[in-house]
């Protein structure tokens, strides 16, 4: 792709206050260019440090931690965001994170939501809503960096629903200085928090996300582009199957027999990981699976070594060390101060595992859709572990909730709903990995956008066009 020539080195800030913001835009070729046709001051949250060994992959950026002063009532202000004056559809949808809430607080979020049912179908209230607090927490916090900086463009991996990037984006509009934000997942808009202040640009994996940012913000289509995700750019290339042995070796890997990929989430919302490797070892040795049949549990970054998603790495490491055919796969963390992003080589041991594997099985996670990218059968867990609960308490629901329904609504992935539906599901797929091969790529269409590697091209040239319209 030809870019549009940028004749002078503008500054242009990136907001990251996420570990996986760090592995989507700072490990990618997206934001190589940006530093290359960029002066890039790099805002982290106040905590976060670099370690030097880690300083090389920041490109010469200027880092710039963000102090934010807490408002008094900054807690109540997002409570009536999210759940009265958010619009009716969005605080309607069906996700974990909704339930959790309500839980709390049971009555305080039925009153809530009776005023919602009313002031959420008003646009313009929202609009009303998003502008007072701006009145009330503008973010002048910002304001000395970007009078000194001057920056052409504000990028920010959050699209405007944390403290830092909210009170970044109001800042940045007063001052007039063009923002833009990259979602960094499928279910941002629709399951996670609610934005308080728009952005001017909004970058998305696909379609169905434009549709929302549109439904559910009012975001005008000519706002919004469809670019893929930055992260599926490396799938598109050659390298990890040119590093499969090396990779093969480090996780313990036989290449001479098959291996399914267990991918966990944190024990939070699904407590039943180690239950479900133990029911693939049980019917490995007892003869229901293939007797050389490995099983490569694929840790999530999120679990290591964090207080609150964490995960008993111990109770994994034990079973690798009884059972020989059982492998880890534990993600590398970097520590940088209180950002934890996984290391910048995971993706491509991710990539590996999953293009090599003859299925992968997960409770409801986005790694089904890495898994359809790379080739691999998807079989979802949808029970808990050898206990029975009803389906308001089940792991089953999640594949109801409404980001993740379209998928599996697109034939691509089948829910194992008992531990003999698992085992009966990994036969099926190691004697056919072509079947439910359509559905995935639906998947993959639907989703993804473009498995082509150049997301980040696509980004690339909206940063410039943005850029240039809005250059004297």
């Amino acid at each position: 792709m030809a870019f549009k020539k940028i004749t002078h080195k503008s500054a242009i800030i990136i907001c990251v206050s996420h570990g996986f913001h760090v592995r989507n835009i700072i490990f990618s070729k997206l934001y190589a260019h940006l530093a290359e046709n960029f002066r890039v001051v790099l805002l982290l949250p106040t905590c976060s440090e670099v370690p030097n060994s880690d300083m090389a992959l920041l490109r010469g950026a200027t880092i710039v931690p963000a102090v934010i002063s807490k408002h008094r009532f900054e807690n109540a202000i997002l409570f009536l965001r999210k759940n009265v004056f958010a619009g009716r559809e969005r605080t309607q949808t069906f996700n974990l994170i909704n339930e959790f809430d309500r839980l709390r607080h049971p009555w305080v979020y039925r009153i809530a939501s009776a005023f919602n049912a009313v002031l959420g179908r008003i646009p313009a209230v929202a609009r009303a809503w998003q502008h007072l607090e701006s009145l009330i927490i503008p973010g002048h916090e910002f304001d000395a960096l970007l009078e000194r900086e001057r920056p052409c463009m504000v990028l920010s991996a959050n699209y405007g629903t944390e403290a830092m990037e909210v009170r970044l984006l109001r800042a940045s509009h007063r001052h007039g200085i063009p923002t833009m934000a990259i979602v960094p997942s499928w279910d941002n808009l629709s399951s996670k928090g609610i934005i308080g202040e728009n952005p001017r640009h909004l970058v998305v994996w696909n379609e169905i996300m434009r549709d929302e940012a549109r439904r559910l913000y009012g975001f005008p289509d000519k706002a919004v582009y469809v670019c893929g995700g930055l992260q599926f750019d490396p799938y598109a290339g050659s390298e990890s199957d040119e590093r499969r042995d090396e990779i093969f070796d480090r996780v313990g890997i036989d290449a001479r027999h098959p291996y399914v990929v267990l991918g966990t989430i944190t024990p939070r919302y699904f407590p039943k990981n180690v239950e479900v490797l133990d029911i693939l070892i049980e019917n490995a040795e007892k003869g229901r699976l293939p007797a050389n049949l490995q099983i490569v549990v694929r840790l999530h970054p999120q679990v290591v070594d964090d207080p609150h998603f964490g995960d008993n790495l111990d109770e994994y490491r034990e079973r690798a060390a009884r059972w020989t055919r059982v492998k880890l796969s534990i993600p590398r963390v970097l520590r940088w101060g209180t950002l934890r992003p996984p290391h910048h080589d995971d993706g491509t041991e991710l990539a590996v595992l999953l293009r090599h594997a003859a299925a992968a099985v997960m409770p409801a996670s986005t790694l089904a859709i890495d898994a359809c990218a790379l080739g691999s059968p998807v079989i979802g867990i949808g029970f808990d572990g050898l206990e029975r609960k009803p389906y308001s308490q089940s792991v089953r629901r999640t594949f109801d909730f409404t980001h993740y329904r379209r998928i599996v609504q697109e034939g691509g992935l089948r829910i194992a709903e008992s531990p003999d539906e698992m085992v009966e599901m990994v036969v099926r797929y190691m004697q056919d990995r072509q079947l439910d091969a359509d559905g995935r790529r639906r998947i993959v269409d639907s989703h993804i956008f473009k498995l082509d590697g150049k997301a980040w091209e696509r980004i690339a040239q909206v940063v410039s066009d943005v850029h240039l319209r809005a250059a004297p």
